[in-house]
């Protein structure tokens, strides 16, 4: 892609340049400099083109080597050495944790399962069910902070987008943000799955599909199509309903916290996307004043990226103090429900009056087997 207008580019080109050894370049320069003979660009480019894509992973002689380089980045009108810039994206990702207690469920418990002639299912189901979309709310959520984090960077050198304009950080920037709000707008809707299976609620909810009366139970867990109508059925009224008064007010706080977030998504998905200042190739805009007459200055409404970032920067903190509270929750009503051992680590899927075998599931290499 390039621009269209000769300001625009102007305002691009401004948002990221170097500064070597005292001298100024431009991105573009630094495109161009092995084809310009420029020796301060040809001593320093491969130094610059050896930043990963974690700046965690620059140790030891590279990462002293680069506190050494003589460059500087500026990034709208300031200036920053390389050592401040490391400094700055590891400060970032450092803000950023992740819910490991909700990471690998299904395989930090040991299953055990006491039979009395028929094994109960339902509670097998639900709790492997209810681990299972803690599950994918980890992946979502890691995705959306490595995302989040690669739109945080300024710099992205090691890229197949090969633009000379110096559109090409800003334009990388935005699509990783863009990814990011998407999927952090994913993450609570899982999180509310977490409560409607774990808790019950999804049990006697009745929906119309088809012309037809659909009631949901405890066997559509059973199979993946059965799976699916709970997930798509997953009602926020009535998952507020029972809830501890607390994490009930939480939940709804969080749920107005998020709005923000799900404009920006709605806006990227419906709404013709998001306008981040520096990228829309807007041309000039005349500022007509007649009654009857347009001015394209009417509509014009772009957003600072940085500010954006920092806005879905303080919603993954908050959200992953949620999404712990929910877990305890989860994990303390499934102890009351019998299905929690006092021993650690250890999950009871069903008790029975007369108890007459008593299996342990293991995990192996090879998967799960039975013990008896």
């Amino acid at each position: 892609m390039n621009s269209t207008t000769s300001s625009t580019e102007k305002n691009t080109n401004k948002l990221v340049s170097f500064e070597i050894c005292g001298q100024a370049y431009r991105l573009s320069d630094y495109y161009l400099g092995i084809e310009r003979n420029q020796e301060a660009l040809s001593e320093h480019l491969p130094t610059l083109e050896e930043f990963p894509y974690s700046v965690r992973q620059l140790k030891g002689d590279l990462l002293t080597h680069i506190m050494d380089v003589p460059v500087k980045i500026v990034y709208k009108g300031e200036k920053s050495s390389l050592g401040a810039f490391l400094s700055e994206c590891r400060e970032f990702e450092s803000q950023l944790p992740l819910v490991e207690e909700i990471n690998g469920l299904e395989r930090k418990f040991e299953f055990i399962v006491i039979f009395d002639g028929v094994q109960n299912k339902d509670s097998h189901a639900e709790i492997i069910e209810t681990f299972r979309v803690f599950q994918d709310l980890y992946f979502t959520l890691a995705s959306a902070r490595w995302a989040l984090i690669q739109a945080h960077r300024i710099l992205h050198l090691k890229s197949e987008v090969d633009w000379k304009d110096g559109w090409e950080q800003l334009w990388i920037r935005a699509s990783w943000l863009n990814n990011a709000i998407v999927m952090y707008n994913s993450c609570f809707d899982k999180l509310l799955q977490t409560i409607w299976i774990g808790t019950k609620k999804y049990i006697g909810y009745q929906y119309e599909s088809k012309k037809k009366t659909v009631t949901l139970q405890r066997n559509n867990l059973f199979t993946t199509k059965g799976l699916e109508q709970v997930y798509m059925a997953c009602d926020y009224d009535i998952i507020q309903k029972k809830l501890p008064k607390v994490l009930r007010k939480k939940i709804t706080g969080h749920s107005n916290d998020l709005k923000k977030v799900r404009k920006h998504a709605n806006r990227i998905k419906h709404r013709g996307g998001m306008r981040y200042k520096g990228l829309f190739p807007y041309g000039n805009i005349s500022n007509l004043t007649s009654r009857n007459s347009y001015s394209a200055a009417w509509t014009k409404k772009d957003d600072d990226i940085d500010i954006v970032i920092e806005e879905v920067k303080k919603y993954h903190i908050a959200f992953c103090e949620l999404v712990r509270e929910v877990f305890e929750f989860i994990m303390d009503e499934f102890k009351k429900q019998g299905h929690l051992t006092d021993s650690p680590n250890k999950v009871v899927f069903s008790v029975q009056k007369k108890k007459t075998k008593i299996g342990v599931y293991k995990l192996g290499k090879y998967g799960a087997k039975i013990e008896i």
